[in-house]
């Protein structure tokens, strides 16, 4: 029997387990959290690929097409959902800033639409994928 079932989590794994030592190296030599928090993160990230790499696979098991079309549905609302929640913060963050002037606000402020913006990309990538495949 085949011991690994999915390579590309095994991949994945791989190279967070290279970026811990990477990590700490670099935290303890600048003394900054951000490096002990992306370390912490890639050992999560590292074992839980590991788990998906070698966990087995289900059983194709058929499902009905009202099922299919359900998850979608309620996968591409729940995406949108979080679209519309960071464009909220976004805004409240750019008031806050035009208000106060703080730095941090418009930092935080353009980080999220970037965010945004990649999000709007992903739908969009991912409604032409399904609309071609379906």
């Amino acid at each position: 029997m085949k011991l690994i079932k999915r390579k590309a989590n095994l991949i994945i794994a791989i190279i967070c387990a290279i970026n811990v030592p990477v990590c700490v190296f670099v935290a303890l030599r600048q003394n900054e959290a951000r490096f002990a928090v992306t370390a912490a993160a890639s050992v999560l990230l590292a074992f839980s690929n590991l788990y998906y790499a070698l966990a087995p696979r289900s059983s194709a098991v058929c499902e009905d097409e009202r099922d299919i079309f359900i998850a979608q549905k309620s996968g591409s609302d729940a995406f949108k959902l979080s679209c519309w929640l960071v464009n909220a913060a976004a805004l409240i963050f750019a008031i806050v800033y035009a208000v106060s002037r703080e730095p941090a606000c418009l930092t935080v402020s353009l980080t999220l639409i970037a965010a945004s913006a990649a999000l709007c990309t992903i739908y969009v990538v991912v409604s032409c994928y399904y609309y071609k495949h379906n």
